[in-house]
């Protein structure tokens, strides 16, 4: 009699389906409230690199009006992001998850069932409405727009309307 190899592959291959849902049949969306608290995780994770920055080059003439100044911050936030928006992508583009959406079992996943690129999450689905929110006056609006489209019927943000994406839970 032959003792069982510890290092065979298992039976019962994974399907790379999420719980709760069946083969051929699409994953259920994620629940509003898990997406909002991933939301506000990988909100304050951003925050977090961009603190220090903002500390360092100061808030003095920035309410004075000086368009040079505020240039100056716009880019320098942006480049304080950088890190955040690496290491999102590299995660998104492994696993179709952010920071906030791994602690919490979500996933990021193409209308097709499949996951995205980095290169897909960034162009399509987060530069679109960071750039949009940059606008003067209309920019807070589009960015609140963006965010209230997840109570419609098919509980998609704007920018997961735009990338062709949705969220599910794992």
């Amino acid at each position: 009699m032959s003792e069982p190899n510890p290092y065979q592959a298992s039976e019962t291959p994974s399907t790379g389906v999420p719980a709760g849902s069946t083969p051929g049949q699409p994953p259920a969306d994620a629940p509003l409230v898990p997406r909002l608290a991933a939301a506000m995780i990988d909100g304050m994770l951003q925050f977090a690199f961009v603190l220090p920055g903002m500390l360092f080059i100061g808030w003095s003439n920035i309410g004075k009006g000086d368009v040079a100044t505020i240039a100056m911050h716009q880019l320098f936030f942006l480049a304080c992001c950088l890190p955040y928006f690496l290491i999102n992508g590299y995660l998104v583009g492994l696993t179709g998850q952010t920071l906030g959406k791994k602690l919490l079992g979500l996933q990021i996943r193409k209308l097709d069932g499949t996951l995205p690129s980095a290169f897909e999450w960034f162009y399509k689905r987060s530069l679109p409405v960071l750039a949009l929110s940059y606008l003067p006056v209309v920019g807070g609006w589009i960015a609140l727009a963006d965010a209230l489209l997840i109570f419609g019927a098919k509980q998609r943000c704007g920018h997961d309307w735009i990338a062709g994406t949705r969220v599910v839970k794992l």
